[in-house]
């Protein structure tokens, strides 16, 4: 391809040109300086910036938009999260398979987030695992048998559950989808003791194991 001289004063047709070829812009910058040596340094200063354009124009000025997440911990407390969250889950079912009752439900995903990855968080003490999960199952029970298991009372559920705990300061924000796993499956009482009670007891236990091995006198902030 013949790149004329004036093709460097008007940007916009030197770049049209390249984008309809396959000869990269370095290459177009050497072949001009060699036509015209009275400008060897525009050259220079367009090849230099041949890998910002690079022949790709739908890149041009483009970039992700930038971030307010707060930055990734470092990969050793990410292990560890790893190591907690999977030891109080094992811890859970392998009670539940030697007693034959169920110590695990969903929201102890979650949970297990908050202790081992959050320890310092209000949300992730004994008091908020152990007495959210209690209160918002109590409110679902309570409108289970007050007015059933309809759309509007799942909603209501919820939002009940979240002000309550927050008027009885056990915030946890896993036990919001407590409520909803009683309207949905609509168990017995004994759902309150297993796995409600029982199972938010032993991964608070194993989150006081496991900190204190990590990080001596870490967690518990307080227990009440």
């Amino acid at each position: 391809m013949q790149v004329a001289p004036s093709d460097l004063t008007n940007g916009h047709s030197f770049n049209s040109g390249l984008e309809n070829t396959a000869i990269p812009a370095a290459e177009a910058a050497v072949a001009f300086a060699g036509q015209d040596p009275a400008l060897p340094a525009a050259a220079s200063a367009y090849a230099d910036t041949a890998g910002a354009v690079s022949g790709a124009s739908v890149r041009r000025g483009f970039s992700l938009p930038r971030s307010g997440a707060p930055a990734a911990p470092h990969w050793r407390l990410s292990l560890w999260a790893f190591l907690g969250g999977s030891l109080a889950i094992a811890a859970t079912l392998l009670l539940g398979y030697g007693t034959g009752s169920p110590w695990l439900m969903a929201p102890f995903g979650a949970t297990c987030v908050l202790a081992f990855a959050l320890p310092d968080s209000p949300l992730a003490q004994p008091r908020s695992i152990i007495g959210g999960h209690l209160v918002a199952a109590l409110t679902g029970f309570a409108l289970l048998w007050l007015f059933g298991a309809d759309g509007w009372v799942q909603a209501v559920a919820v939002g009940l559950s979240i002000a309550l705990m927050q008027q009885s300061r056990t915030l946890h924000a896993p036990a919001g989808a407590t409520p909803l796993l009683v309207l949905h499956t609509q168990p017995s009482l004994e759902f309150l003791l297993t796995p409600v009670l029982s199972g938010s007891v032993l991964i608070v236990l194993v989150a006081c194991l496991f900190h204190r091995v990590r990080q001596p006198g870490s967690y518990p902030k307080y227990w009440y």
